[in-house]
């Protein structure tokens, strides 16, 4: 690596959400690299991947996404985060989506959220029936914590947990960091369960039905 062509060029990527495949647009800012200058991204563990190289003289490149895990990735030397979806495993039908058209697939007892930079499941969320009673539920993020937590009822109330508690161990064979907590499910419809740190975020999208 020639540390001149590094120094004097400025890596810029726009943040976003990208599947392996997508195009993604990757510019010097400042003098055009002087010698090859290789392009990596570096995962939530600080590994690095290589994306690409620019020419000499180069200002932009464009390049397909590789097939990575599912993680977020910052640009080294630059800026920009790609966080890339997660796709869900085989048996579990399409992500959920706004308006629970679809819902989040579940297999057995066990729901795969919409979500990017990480993977958000949950354990026990259905059936859910509207109460006054709490409904704990399960959770798994993979890749961080979430600091972020919430459900939005389908009247567009944010609804906060309950409680919230993690866990230190279980027998749950899905990997992530896990915690349990509880709703009040008050209204029938569809309902966002949203959990994240940027940039992994994910949604469950559950019917409540009366």
């Amino acid at each position: 690596m020639h540390l001149a062509a590094v120094a004097a060029s400025l890596l810029v990527v726009q943040s976003g959400v990208v599947s392996p495949g997508d195009p993604v647009a990757v510019r010097v800012v400042g003098k055009p690299p002087t010698a090859p200058l290789p392009v990596y991204l570096a995962d939530s563990s600080g590994v690095r991947h290589r994306l690409a190289t620019i020419a000499r003289g180069r200002r932009e490149i464009t390049v397909r996404f590789p097939k990575l895990p599912v993680d977020h990735y910052r640009l080294v030397r630059g800026r920009g985060t790609l966080a890339m979806r997660a796709v869900p495993p085989v048996g579990f039908a399409s992500p959920g989506a706004v308006g629970c058209s679809p819902p989040s697939p579940t297999v057995g007892d066990e729901t795969f959220g919409t979500a990017a930079g990480a993977e958000l499941w949950a354990l026990d969320v259905q059936p859910a029936y509207v109460s006054t009673i709490q409904k704990k539920i399960i959770f798994k993020l993979t890749r961080v914590y979430p600091d972020v937590f919430y459900a939005v009822a389908p009247d567009g109330r944010r609804v906060d947990p309950v409680w919230r508690q993690s866990h230190s161990g279980s027998n749950w064979n899905r990997p992530g960091f896990e915690w349990g907590a509880a709703f009040i499910f008050d209204v029938p419809g569809c309902w966002r369960i949203h959990a994240g740190a940027w940039p992994a975020q994910g949604d469950l999208w559950l019917v409540v039905a009366s």
